[in-house]
């Protein structure tokens, strides 16, 4: 199973934004400040008596150990636009080793600062980018947390997005490093390098480099009006199915969509992806055979909804079709 949902990062290019973020932490704040704490160490106030210390664990264990305090403030210094962040929360052994015995080393509801409990290792607020959630998880983390955080794909795409034809996506599985650039710029709004993008000229002659970049800009120019164009787009995978579920009738897929990247391009995630129900045993039976047999083919469908400031491209997964050669044997699309 790990084989083949890494065969969809094997894909991963160096954008510099597709591992796991280390975070750093905080103290607690006010009240929890002295309490929360169970580490005994010179910055730490000692824990007088046994029952000041299970005040501190119950405390612990209403808001995980998360610093509510240091997470708000950087909440509020995030003047961007915002959207809701799904962010998946993994505790360092650290953290395990030190608090999971009290049973607060998870994910859970921080309604004053509007964070939302998706599960034990997931959590989703509202940021201006990734790496703005990010530092809200490295703010609260106390060092102990790694995340990655994504947008949700929740109120991203509408009715209307459904009505364009398959046939009109763009295939960008191939994409090279320029047309990623042009895609970047389309959906970043950011002011285009030309200087960089016509790149340095042989012996550094300063009159050929501006001739290079004055003849470089219409044609970048462009490029970027054409990825702004075209925001439905697709990509080929290998696989992207795993063997049949006999007890729920469905194929498990590779694909862990807000979990991996495809080159620069990031999903948000959803469920909906997650499986392809087969209710038919026979259609199941053929299914299985390609799967057995390697032949399974993926195309992910999407729409690009913005550009991070790590060089990231958000994509909003739309439809996924599973190939058996050019036959497709099933399908998934994202529900509204």
């Amino acid at each position: 199973m790990a084989s083949n949902r890494n065969m969809l990062l094997l894909a991963v290019v160096a954008s510099g934004a597709l591992g796991l973020s280390a975070c750093g932490g905080g103290n607690n704040q006010g009240e929890a400040r002295g309490d929360t704490s169970l580490n005994h160490d010179a910055s730490t106030p000692h824990i007088a008596t046994t029952e000041d210390r299970d005040r501190a664990i119950a405390k612990m264990r209403a808001v995980g150990f998360w610093d509510v305090h240091g997470m708000k403030v950087v909440m509020n210094s995030d003047t961007g636009q915002k959207l809701d962040y799904q962010c998946t929360v993994q505790f360092v052994p650290t953290a395990m080793s030190q608090y999971d015995h009290q049973g607060i080393t998870h994910v859970v509801d921080l309604p004053d600062i509007g964070v939302k409990r998706k599960d034990d290792n997931t959590m989703v607020f509202k940021a201006s980018s990734a790496q703005a959630a990010n530092r809200v998880i490295e703010a609260g983390g106390r060092g102990m947390t790694r995340a990655m955080c994504v947008p949700s794909s929740e109120d991203l795409l509408d009715a209307q997005d459904f009505t364009h034809s398959l046939s009109d996506f763009v295939n960008l599985t191939s994409i090279n490093i320029e047309q990623a650039k042009a895609y970047w710029y389309a959906y970043s709004g950011q002011t285009i390098d030309y200087e960089g993008i016509a790149g340095n000229i042989a012996g550094g002659d300063v009159f050929q480099h501006r001739s290079a970049v004055a003849a470089k800009k219409p044609i970048f120019d462009g490029e970027v009006a054409n990825a702004k164009a075209h925001p439905y787009v697709f990509f080929n995978i290998v696989n992207g199915l795993q063997h049949y579920d006999l007890v729920h009738k469905a194929f498990p897929t590779t694909l862990e969509f807000g979990n991996s990247s495809l080159g620069q391009f990031v999903f948000t995630p959803n469920a909906t992806f997650d499986s392809l129900p087969v209710a038919d045993e026979g259609k199941a039976r053929e299914i299985e055979s390609y799967v057995t047999h390697i032949q399974v083919s993926t195309a992910v469908y999407g729409k690009i909804v913005r550009a991070e400031s790590n060089g990231r491209l958000v994509v909003v997964p739309m439809v996924v079709q599973f190939k058996q050669s050019d036959k497709v044997i099933g399908s998934i699309t994202a529900n509204l």
